[in-house]
């Protein structure tokens, strides 16, 4: 049972990587010329770190409470699951959206 509890906190790192990559991927299409590109990608990420350091971190001076810190999480998660999937990769998008869901099923079961 310690085993499942630990490769599901690395998944969960793993899947928090995976959703800061897609705010980049998605921020980077967005611009127009390569600076602004990179500029919106980077803008994004560091906005979506900081949130998730201050309401999510497990070391957080206000890291949120376990309702509403799930309810973040699900929000975060859910908005990186939508731009991958509007940036024409729908498969991949429900495979993430997929993964956080059993995630943190199981993150639930094992009481994580």
């Amino acid at each position: 049972m310690e085993v499942i509890k630990q490769l599901n906190l690395i998944l969960a790192f793993l899947l928090e990587l995976c959703m800061f990559a897609i705010f980049a991927f998605w921020g980077y299409q967005q611009g127009t010329t390569n600076t602004l590109r990179y500029a919106i990608a980077i803008a994004l990420v560091l906005f979506s770190i900081i949130l998730w350091g201050i309401f999510a971190a497990p070391n957080s001076q206000y890291r949120l409470r376990y309702p509403l810190r799930m309810l973040f999480e699900a929000a975060m998660f859910l908005i990186a699951s939508f731009l991958f999937y509007k940036s024409d990769h729908k498969f991949l998008a429900i495979c993430f959206f997929t993964a956080v869901c059993l995630n943190n099923l199981i993150a639930y079961i094992y009481h994580q």
